[in-house]
């Protein structure tokens, strides 16, 4: 007899094509005729919800109704401890979902007389979206922070029949873009923040941060507003400021050449509205602003973008951050104002009265 010899590119290939998670064929799926989502959940919830009925179309070409209730099969969108998913489980399963803690998910078919469903649920809000975004992977959607990717065939009508659980290894997970260049968030407008806010669920991430560099390192910017409580003023708007900025054209730095777009060559400066392109908040401000009016302006602006991605960030279960370097770097035109008014600009009593 002889041994029939495996190939290991063969098998190479095969490993890469063919997900680890999503290697097993299921056993009979089930094929659900509506997205139960009850009325009481949390906006969370619902939008797990809405999720879920928006992969399920775009995999299956089947557009389910979301509904409070159903009495065919269903996918059960809402946390472990709704009495939509704990009266589709018996003793063994209700033991298991009281067991989920905080952000953990679970995906788990329950077939019972008269009753089959797919419970889409998790530890908290945040773990049924988890859930939701783990049940689009199964139906062969990939994340990445550019985007989804998905497949070009389209997929059966039966969702398979799962049973797993999942939980993050460390309870904080996400991204600290950095600014200073056009790549990154100096040119991100409130589109391009919510883009990026909108995969971190996908990609099992609940934190976003930024770093902002202070004055002569190279630039302070509107990222972070340094002054002392007396100088903040009501909503955005701050009472006095400093020249900050973020990357434009007109300012370079980091083997960056500054270089109005007006000078582009071969037809490339019709491409750009302004010389100064950048962030729309530093439209009519750039290189950056040298008045005083024009630096509260320019913090203005930038306060009522970071409030919207901010606000869309804790809608979606994302904690955000906002910091500066430290020793802190006091502004120069900061300083002079401070020691105008008896204030030792690099003393400890005003440091601790900046931070």
């Amino acid at each position: 007899m002889t041994r029939a010899r495996l190939d290991p590119v063969a098998l190479l290939v095969a490993a890469l094509v063919v997900p680890p998670a999503l290697a097993a064929s299921p056993s009979a799926g089930l094929e659900p005729v509506a997205v139960v989502s009850p009325a009481d959940v949390s906006s969370l919830e619902a939008f797990a919800a809405r999720e879920v009925r928006r992969y399920v179309y775009v995999r299956t070409g089947r557009l389910l109704p979301i509904q409070g209730e159903t009495s065919g099969p269903g996918l059960i969108v809402a946390r472990r401890d709704h009495p939509a998913v704990r009266t589709v489980a018996d003793g063994g399963l209700r033991a298991r979902l009281d067991a989920l803690a905080p952000q953990e998910r679970m995906l788990v078919a329950v077939r019972r007389p008269g009753r089959s469903a797919l419970l889409v649920t998790g530890g908290d809000e945040a773990g049924v979206l988890y859930a939701a975004y783990r049940l689009a992977e199964h139906l062969g959607v990939r994340f990445g922070l550019h985007g989804d990717l998905l497949p070009d065939e389209e997929h059966p009508a039966e969702l398979p029949d799962l049973d797993e659980t999942g939980r993050p290894l460390f309870a904080v997970r996400g991204v600290q873009p950095f600014h200073d260049f056009p790549e990154g968030p100096d040119w991100w407008g409130r589109d391009d923040y919510k883009a990026i806010l909108g995969q971190l669920p996908k990609l099992g991430m609940n934190f976003f941060g930024l770093h902002t560099y202070p004055e002569g390192r190279p630039n302070a910017e509107p990222t972070v507003w340094i002054g002392p409580p007396g100088e903040i003023g009501d909503g955005p708007e701050v009472k006095a400021a400093y020249p900050s900025s973020w990357f434009t054209t007109l300012r370079g730095n980091w083997g960056y050449e500054a270089k109005p777009t007006g000078e582009y060559a071969h037809g490339a400066s019709w491409l750009f509205p302004r010389d100064g392109y950048g962030n729309d908040v530093m439209e009519g401000l750039a290189p950056q602003p040298w008045n005083a009016d024009d630096s509260r302006l320019l913090f203005s602006r930038a306060a009522d973008v970071l409030k919207d991605a901010f606000t869309c960030a804790r809608k979606l279960g994302t904690k955000t951050g906002a910091g500066t370097e430290t020793p802190l770097v006091v502004p120069k035109a900061l300083g002079d104002r401070l020691t105008r008014e008896g204030r030792e600009a690099g003393g400890l009593e005003t440091t601790q009265l900046l931070y």
